[in-house]
């Protein structure tokens, strides 16, 4: 546009204003009604109708705004008449135009601006129609017609206005007058309706008649009532004669949203303003009515509110918490699950307040994602603790929650509870950390010793650990018969010049300890577990000298070789929780600290007696030394074949079912009592010492493979049915009964463990298949084939090695990782190999080769096993009394398998250490269980308690059978819970009428 062009624009522009601000300077309810209306529907604080000068800028109606016109230069306004098209500022801070202004940085202190250009006349703009907030806003496509909607509604008046100032100031009532008076009202975007005093239609608008679906005819001179719903109807006529005598309006002169009934019956919402209309000559008044169709607002805020509570049902539903904040930090929605977690109380606008605090790290981590994520709409992840109740660990997601226009207006959080995760977490890393070190101590031991790091190993990672500050391990001996601690490793704590050189002589090991009040002494001469959580407090502490560093908790326990006790270790100031469970997970390490100790007495002693043989002294006191270690291991060694000889004496002498002879009876009566007479002895001896020898007996023999492979299937069976798993197995030949060389119970030991790790590794609804064939080398081959999850091939090396697990420590599958290097250990000392054959996902074939006996070894050889199997679950006998026997030796289990021989009404089950045999009891529970109190790996008191503890094993009757004999011994298993106790060798009559008294109890 050229210069001349917008000055002649201007010219015009200010003339049309002119003649408007000349004749109607009054207020007018009209453009207020419009006001009110677009501050509700738009929930602004500040509205107004402007028009702009070449000074000013004035406002015909207003709400809010504190001032009743502005100089141009700083009004909105006059920037939407320069352009000529609706303006919005959503952010006046942000906008380079607008920051500076002065209605911005002062009073009203604009954030948001919407204007409308008005041009009711033709196309010059005279003002706008503006909508202004102090906060920052945005407006939907919805928005912009509805405000737009509303500027053609203030136009309409205006146009109206401006007829009716023409029509007063030039008396211009003249048919060119009322075509543009008709033609303005008939191209209006509102609905007008005009009605005489009377409250008769006397005109309506196309838009109206269009919105409530009558014809023109069907309106003119009926009562505008006819257009209203009740009560509105009814009342109509009296809202016009209270209106005309002067009393304050209800209706006419204002304007509110009322609904509207269509000709069909329907009722539209509408706004509906109403104003007065004076004519001349003393004729009676008209009003002029103006509807704007609020339907598809209406709609929206139905949809909107219907949203809403949608979205909150969803929420509520989720138990994670999920709760959204806007830009200032408050809570616009959140769910019941973050109400409970974080303590949310409701204030009265809506808003919430967290009652439970977080960590002051996380706090401030929190308010700086939350920046991040406003500023680049990324999500973020991040861990808050609570500090207050119970101690939780949560990760929240922070996503960004953006409007229609991609404006970003808040952030959604979703939390979810990590603290199970991270306990498990940390109770699996506490576990590998403490075999970790008891593996490396075991393993390592020579190394470890030859450079003097043993004790200073054990030491570091007891801290490591516990999470310690001090700790300390020690060797218990007894110089003049004093029970006195030699210190092997200590941290240091000296605190003066005096102190330090003691902290050497004890890390030398030449200064002993030997006050058995002290707290320390309460360890290592009265063998106490002394356990304090405020050893400021501690009344039985002896104290410590000035200067001491200060201790907050203190933990120390007594290590023993069976009842000896031969040493000690203790930690003070634990950042871990200090109780019982500490000492319990700490067992482990106590047994490894008690074997080393033992082990390195033995190395010390080996040391000392080469010296000894070197120097030829003491020969009598090393012979005497030597006498009393052989009669010590040689005591404990008998009882075990004393108690068979005795065992089956009884058995003899008490047989129905081949009695003997009068002969064999005496010769029988004559083993037993000179086998009492030898028990004697072997009791006075073991008062003197007791030595475990360490090693695995074999008895290599002929046994038959259907024997031993039935016994080992009815075995496991109950593990086998509790976990769904079929047991399939070849048929056997009847004109042929292979024979093989091996021990009868290490055998039925290895298949048991490879049937059981079948099972255990094996799909759900698998099964488990045992086959045999016969080699053309004089050996038997047993395979055992499941259906389970198979053997990553690159890790077929480790399978074999101790500990190794092959990545099930990661799987709810129990399991210690020793088995399988136990069982190729016990087929090897057999004379025997064990191989595996695994696909990963489909399944794994193990299998063993043992040497035909030479009895079978003219055999014919079978390349395959006989393709007919059985399903091992629906051959099993009819239902006996199931008695669970856990013992280590064969010779034990065999004596008892014979003792059931004439017990029909019990099934006995064999199990060669504690583990299997809670396995086997917690898969079917048998009607009674009878331990042996010294097995392998875990012992009998610790099988007790852990059957104790579970819900499914609680109810079993436990019976130690046990050849500790003492009486203290037999205290000790009746406190630990055994239900009775008897000693080997066992006395048989007593033995059954034990089963029969336990076993039969509901």
């Amino acid at each position: 546009m050229t210069t001349d062009t917008s000055s002649r624009f201007e010219q015009e522009r200010l003339k049309t204003l002119h003649l408007l601000t000349l004749l109607d300077t009054q207020p007018d309810p009209g453009f207020d009604r419009i006001t009110a209306l677009a501050s509700t529907i738009f929930d602004v604080p500040m509205v107004a109708v402007s028009l702009v000068d070449h000074e000013r800028q004035w406002f015909k109606s207003a709400i809010g705004l504190p001032v009743c016109q502005t100089a141009r230069e700083i009004a909105f306004c006059d920037k939407v008449i320069r352009n000529g098209e609706l303006l919005i500022v959503e952010d006046a801070h942000a906008d380079p135009i607008f920051a500076s202004n002065e209605l911005v940085t002062g009073a009203p202190y604009i954030r948001f601006y919407a204007g409308v250009p008005l041009r009711p006349l033709n196309s010059v703009d005279i003002g706008t129609l503006c909508i202004i907030d102090t906060s920052p806003r945005q407006l939907s496509d919805r928005d912009k017609t509805i405000l737009q909607g509303l500027a053609a509604q203030v136009e309409e008046l205006i146009r109206h206005h401006y007829l009716r100032i023409r029509q007063e100031r030039e008396s211009l009532e003249n048919t060119q007058a009322l075509a543009r008076y008709s033609a303005i009202v008939s191209e209006a975007a509102a609905g007008i309706i005009r009605i005489n005093s009377q409250g008769l239609i006397q005109d309506a608008n196309p838009f109206i008649l269009k919105l409530l679906g009558y014809q023109r005819d069907e309106l003119l001179n009926r009562n505008v009532n006819c257009l209203m719903p009740a009560p509105w109807a009814e009342d109509h006529d009296r809202y016009i004669s209270t209106y005309l005598e002067g009393r304050p309006p209800t209706i006419i002169g204002t304007g509110r949203e009322v609904m509207a009934t269509h000709k069909s019956g329907q009722l539209i919402p509408i706004h509906l303003a109403v104003s007065q209309v004076k004519l001349t000559n003393g004729q009676p008044p008209e009003f002029i009515g103006i509807l704007s169709d609020l339907s598809a607002l209406r709609d929206a805020q139905q949809r909107e509110r219907a949203e809403r509570e949608l979205l909150k049902a969803i929420i509520d539903a989720s138990s994670v918490p999920i709760y959204v904040k806007d830009t200032e930090d408050h809570f616009i929605i959140a769910n019941q699950a973050s109400i409970n977690v974080m303590g949310l109380k409701e204030l009265e606008d809506g808003d919430y307040v967290p009652t439970i605090t977080i960590d002051a790290e996380d706090a401030g981590a929190i308010h700086t994602a939350d920046l991040r994520v406003l500023q680049s709409g990324r999500p973020e992840k991040l861990t808050v603790r609570q500090l207050e109740g119970q101690s939780r660990v949560f990760e929240i997601t922070k996503s960004a929650m953006q409007d229609s226009s991609g404006k970003i207006n808040g952030i959604v959080n979703v939390a979810h509870d990590i603290t199970p995760m991270l306990e498990a977490n940390t109770k699996i890393s506490e576990q590998e950390q403490l075999l970790s070190v008891l593996h490396r101590g075991l393993t390592d031991y020579s190394a470890l010793m030859s450079g003097d790091q043993l004790w200073a190993f054990l030491k570091q990672a007891l801290r490591k650990m516990t999470r310690s500050d001090f700790a300390l391990i020690g060797e218990v001996i007894y110089p003049d018969a004093v029970p006195s601690l030699k210190i092997h490793a200590i941290t240091d704590l000296s605190w003066s010049e005096e102190s330090r050189k003691l902290m050497e002589k004890l890390k030398a090991g030449d200064f002993l300890l030997n006050n058995p009040h002290t707290l320390l002494g309460r360890v290592f001469a009265g063998g106490e577990t002394v356990l304090t959580t405020d050893l400021a407090n501690e009344p039985r502490r002896s104290g410590f000298p000035p200067g001491h560093p200060p201790l907050q908790n203190y933990l120390g326990v007594p290590i023993f070789d069976n009842e000896q006790l031969i040493g000690m270790y203790a930690i003070a100031n634990i950042h871990k929780p200090l109780n019982d469970d500490l000492v319990t997970w700490l067992q482990p390490f106590t047994a490894t600290c008690s074997l080393l100790i033992k082990l390195y007495r033995q190395m010390d002693d080996r040391a000392r007696f080469t010296e000894e043989l070197r120097q030829a002294r003491d020969e009598q006191e090393r012979a005497s030394r030597a006498k009393t270690e052989f009669l010590s291991s040689m005591s404990h060694e008998l009882r075990t074949p004393l108690n068979s000889i005795l065992g089956f004496s009884q058995l003899l002498l008490s047989s129905r079912k081949a009695p003997l002879t009068e002969r064999q009876d005496t010769q029988v009566q004559q083993i037993f009592k000179s086998g009492q007479h030898l028990l004697t002895l072997i009791n006075e001896v073991l008062d003197l010492a007791r030595i475990e020898s360490g090693t695995i007996s074999f008895s290599i023999e002929p046994i038959a493979l259907e024997d031993v492979i039935s016994e080992s299937l009815d075995t496991v069976s109950s593990i086998a049915e509790a976990a769904g798993i079929r047991l399939l197995r070849a048929t056997m030949n009847p004109a042929h009964t292979p024979r093989v060389l091996a021990d009868y119970t290490r055998l039925k030991q290895v298949l048991i463990n490879l049937l059981s790790n079948a099972i255990k590794y094996n799909r759900p609804q698998g099964s488990v298949q045992l086959e045999w064939s016969r080699h053309a080398d004089h050996t038997y081959h047993i395979r055992i084939i499941d259906t389970g999850i198979g053997i990553d091939n690159g890790r077929m090396d480790e399978l074999f090695q101790p500990f190794s697990r092959l990545g099930a420590e990661n799987t709810a599958i129990e399991g210690t990782g020793v088995g399988l290097a136990l069982t190729k250990k016990l087929v090897e000392n057999m004379k025997g190999q064990i191989g595996v054959r695994s696909e990963q996902h489909k399944g794994s074939e193990f299998w063993i080769s043992l040497p035909a006996a030479d009895d079978d070894r003219n055999a014919p050889v079978a390349d395959s096993p006989a393709p007919a199997t059985t399903d091992v679950m629906s051959a099993l006998p009819s239902q006996q009394r199931r008695i669970l026997y856990i013992e280590d030796n064969p010779a034990n289990q065999r004596l008892m398998i014979d003792v059931f021989e004439d017990l029909d009404e019990f099934q006995l089950i064999c199990a060669y250490d504690a583990a299997l045999g809670i396995e086997l009891a917690r898969a079917e529970p048998p009607a009674l269980i009878i331990m042996d109190i010294n097995l392998p790996g875990m012992d009998g008191f610790q099988a007790r308690r852990l059957l104790a503890q579970d819900c499914i094993t609680a109810h079993i009757p436990v019976i130690a059978l046990s050849a500790n004999a003492m009486r203290t011994d037999v205290d000790k298993g009746l406190s630990e819970g055994f239900t009775d106790y008897l000693t080997k060798p066992f006395d048989i009559s007593r033995l059954i009428n034990a089963i029969e008294t336990y076993a039969r109890q509901d």
